[in-house]
């Protein structure tokens, strides 16, 4: 295989936030090319949505490396990524005119109204059919300031003719009790779906997200496609940290620091073994077997301390409370019980190797000390770090995606 073949396989791998690459894996899984393999992983079988995505890509992949240009460039991987994610939203609704509406997207990226970002909020709705294309450039020059804010959308149907200009009102918000499988800004857009509807989002950032009932199915950042299964995502999240109700919640606490443009890393730190490695202790330890803290973190201590990612309570998680100390410098470590430390700097690990960027090798640092860490960049990804285990034994790996 040649290295613009293995760009190619790895950038189709790499939208889809269920697979992995690595040396060995639990379930094992391959793009074919010619006479040759890309072996990749994942932690459990794929779905039949996720088997006829891969089928679709392997009937596709030896065109794709045909028309590749050599070395690829970073647009015609970004072009075969929106290929993947095109995809795989025609197997959640054939019906829907995906392509259109994601070249209006595109198009609404790269247009402002008096100076600021053009932002759109869309709902698709089943079963209902307008008489005029949203996307008519006759209409975007009234259009263009219109349905970006929070609670404001244009309802269309699946051809993407014009339904309704609408105001989602605080009483038809349904509460996030439970778990979050999109950001939370987006809550009020997302609680007016029923089961066959969808939303698509332009942000302020420039980001596209696309949502169906069941939570994130695609999302456009940094000029690269990821399609979700968001609950298998979640699981995926608990087999790299091995608690169920921490991975639950914090999978929406992590998309909502990754689309508010936070960087963040978050340790979960069961066994203490982190917390022992914090340099700056006397300042941001406020739990465990010796809480100590600065004079702010003193103060704030009764109100972080016991703020509870494992309680199923949205009162005992306080998840805005936790957002914020998230954005300080330094790591928020916690275990089952609550919050251990914030603004911790991590002593680098003997093992840790040259990386670029402090987070980053604070990241790995957590991982070798014996913690589980996420690291949130500030340009969105997301990155969790996990011993891959497979037939052949184990090897390191990680989810990347956002």
């Amino acid at each position: 295989m040649t290295p613009d073949q293995q760009s190619l396989l790895e950038a189709i791998v790499d939208c889809v936030p269920a697979w992995y690459i690595a040396d060995t894996g639990p379930v094992q899984h391959a793009v074919r090319l010619g006479e040759d393999s890309f072996h990749f992983y994942s932690f459990s079988p794929n779905s039949p949505r996720h088997d006829l995505l891969l089928q679709a890509i392997n009937a596709e992949v030896g065109e794709w490396a045909r028309d590749m240009p050599s070395p690829p460039t970073r647009g015609y991987l970004a072009a075969v990524r929106e290929k993947v994610a095109l995809h795989w939203l025609r197997l959640h609704e054939p019906g829907v005119v995906w392509n259109r509406f994601l070249s209006h997207l595109d198009e609404l990226a790269y247009r402002t109204h008096e100076n600021r970002r053009v932002t759109r909020n869309l709902i698709v709705r089943h079963g209902q059919e307008g008489f005029v294309p949203v996307d008519d450039p006759d209409l975007q020059s009234v259009l263009d300031p219109l349905a970006g804010s929070p609670q404001t959308y244009l309802a269309i149907g699946y051809q993407g003719r014009y339904l309704e200009y609408g105001e989602v009102l605080y009483g038809g918000i349904e509460d996030t009790e439970h778990y979050d499988l999109h950001p939370e800004f987006l809550q009020p857009l997302k609680s007016q779906l029923g089961p066959r509807d969808y939303s698509l989002h332009l942000t302020e950032r420039g980001d596209s997200i696309i949502l169906g009932a069941e939570g994130m199915l695609a999302a456009h950042r940094r000029g690269k496609w990821y399609i979700y299964d968001a609950e298998r995502l979640q699981n995926d999240l608990f087999s790299t940290l091995g608690e169920y109700l921490v991975s639950a919640h914090l999978f929406g606490v992590v998309l909502d620091l990754s689309y508010g443009g936070l960087g963040a890393l978050l340790v979960y730190d069961p066994n203490g073994t982190v917390l022992e490695q914090v340099i700056n202790a006397d300042e941001a330890v406020i739990g465990g077997p010796e809480p100590r803290g600065d004079k702010a973190r003193r103060l704030l201590a009764g109100d972080i301390g016991p703020i509870r990612m494992s309680d199923p309570r949205l009162a005992k998680r306080k998840k805005r409370l936790f957002l914020e100390i998230a954005s300080l410098d330094g790591a928020v470590i916690f275990d089952d019980r609550g919050v251990l430390a914030f603004g911790a700097m991590i002593r680098s690990n003997p093992g840790v190797g040259g990386h670029f960027g402090a987070r980053t090798t604070a990241m790995h640092s957590a991982y070798l000390w014996g913690g589980r860490p996420i690291k949130i960049s500030a340009d969105g990804e997301i990155v969790i770090p996990f011993p891959s285990r497979g037939p052949d034994g184990w090897c390191e790996a990680a989810l990347a995606f956002g």
